[in-house]
């Protein structure tokens, strides 16, 4: 009895493959001349190239095709009355009821008798580079250090963030609902500062003391600013890429609060980079970041004699995130969270003109990441009997 429901259904494509790279590295050390307080050096330079060979991404079948092209040349799939600022809240939310709304859907060619219908395809765009530059110092009585820097790019068609097609589909923040466009990957280090220093001295017999210091600076998780609702009608809201007018008062954009929105909007824009730089188009995916990212872990290691002969115990205390023992303010990871998409404004139709209308909304802020306790400190004592 009922209605059956509408079938989602799942394709892979001819032929599709494992996922798989290409991989070529090249490496160079050269040991220094020794100098009088520093001791010996060892510099080295590695080159890490990848090539996507076989990866995936996931088309739409069910979308239908697009309605018209948005003012930025995007498409679009709402019914007309998706186009309507009449049917639309100031909060982004859709009216469907009443004379002049009614009606309103996404996806509007799409067969209703399905509901989501995704393939699976193959691409190979995508890959990347890391060079990495180190300066170190082999042991030399008892003190060792070295400091690397890593710079890296690296770019995908979709990251394959979740477990489903759909999730896979859905969390990806796009131009164009089922475009195959390689972007900056949310998996990207961009910039990687390593920097070790060690002590080890053997004050009883040959029991050493050992005092170890880790550091790691790395640049912020990247994001993309999109809507906080659905732009195109694609049925997913915050994952559309934002257009960015050329300048206040364009005209470009219609602001539905008036003059005092746009000035807000403009406050917002002039104060976060990778708005700023977007002027006149459309913000890059995932080419915003959030806050540099320091962490400090020490070790403490102490040699001991065991109970027999030949036999020794070794006591270790790893202090994780030392810098966050020592100030609370230090050693966070402040980012934004999955799927790694920030906003602050809605879409709210088209004006007479064909212009977007925004609506802005709160401004999405960065959360600590903080699951597994990566912003604070921890302590971990390990006891080892060798014989």
């Amino acid at each position: 009895a009922g209605t059956p429901p509408a079938a989602n259904v799942d394709f892979l494509s001819s032929g599709l493959e494992q996922p798989s790279v290409w991989k070529a590295n090249l490496g160079f050390e050269v040991e220094l001349p020794r100098l009088p307080v520093v001791g010996g050096l060892v510099a080295s330079a590695e080159w890490l190239h990848t090539k996507t060979n076989s990866a995936l991404y996931y088309h739409h079948l069910n979308l239908g095709g697009a309605v018209q092209m948005g003012p930025d040349g995007r498409e679009m799939f709402y019914t007309p009355q998706g186009y309507n600022g009449a049917c639309w809240n100031a909060n982004g939310s859709s009216i469907t009821s009443g004379a002049t709304c009614t009606g309103l859907r996404n996806r509007a060619l799409s067969n209703p008798l399905f509901n989501n219908v995704l393939l699976a395809k193959e691409t190979k765009l995508g890959g990347g580079d890391a060079i990495t530059l180190q300066l170190s110092s082999p042991a030399s009585n008892g003190l060792s250090w070295s400091v690397a820097y890593t710079r890296t790019t690296a770019t995908e068609v979709s990251p394959l963030t979740s477990s489903t097609s759909s999730s896979n589909w859905s969390n990806r923040n796009i131009f164009n609902p089922n475009e195959e466009v390689a972007a900056d990957s949310n998996y990207l280090v961009k910039d990687r500062i390593n920097a070790s220093l060690s002590w080890s001295q053997a004050f009883i017999g040959n029991y050493r003391t050992s005092v170890g210091v880790f550091y790691e600076g790395r640049k912020g998780k990247n994001y993309s600013w999109t809507y906080l609702n659905d732009l195109n009608g694609d049925g997913i809201g915050g994952n559309d890429l934002m257009y960015i007018p050329s300048a206040p008062g364009s005209g470009e954009v219609t602001f539905r609060g008036g003059a005092a929105e746009e000035a807000r909007f403009w406050a917002i824009v002039d104060a976060n980079p990778g708005l700023a730089s977007a002027k006149g188009g459309l913000v890059g995916r995932n080419n915003n970041y959030a806050p540099w990212v320091n962490n400090f872990d020490v070790r403490l290691s102490q040699e001991l004699p065991g109970f027999m002969k030949d036999h020794k115990v070794s006591f270790t205390l790893d202090i994780l995130n030392f810098g966050n023992l020592l100030n609370k303010k230090w050693g966070h990871i402040d980012e934004i969270g999955f799927p790694s998409n920030r906003s602050f404004v809605n879409y709210n139709g088209l004006d007479a003109n064909g212009k977007y209308i925004y609506s802005l909304g709160s401004t999405e802020d960065l959360v600590r990441r903080q699951a597994s306790g990566e912003s604070q400190w921890a302590v971990q004592a390990t006891l080892r009997y060798a014989f």
